[in-house]
């Protein structure tokens, strides 16, 4: 995490603190300048980079769970060695 300069808009108090957040995890990062507070924007980036994280992991699982469908139709079924029927289950 690093504090940078929000910029932009807003007057002199923007232009001369570092209270936007610029924060990096992995392959996830985020600029956040939501509020004037340094400490809020980081929490704010902590939260953002964890539903990232989390989005992330969920749509890996999605796609394990499709790969997991999908195989389950490539089954191929041979006929049955025995097949039972009737109220007392004798071999046919």
């Amino acid at each position: 995490m690093s504090a940078i300069r929000a910029g932009g808009p807003g007057g002199q108090h923007q232009n001369k603190t570092s209270s936007a957040i610029r924060a990096r995890w992995g392959a996830y990062a985020v600029v956040v300048r939501d509020q004037r507070s340094q400490h809020q924007n980081r929490r704010l980036a902590l939260e953002r980079l964890q539903a990232l994280a989390d989005a992330d992991a969920a749509e890996a699982h999605a796609a394990r769970e499709g790969q997991a469908h999908w195989l389950h139709h490539q089954l191929q079924r041979g006929d049955p060695a025995r097949v039972f029927e009737g109220p007392g289950f004798h071999e046919r």
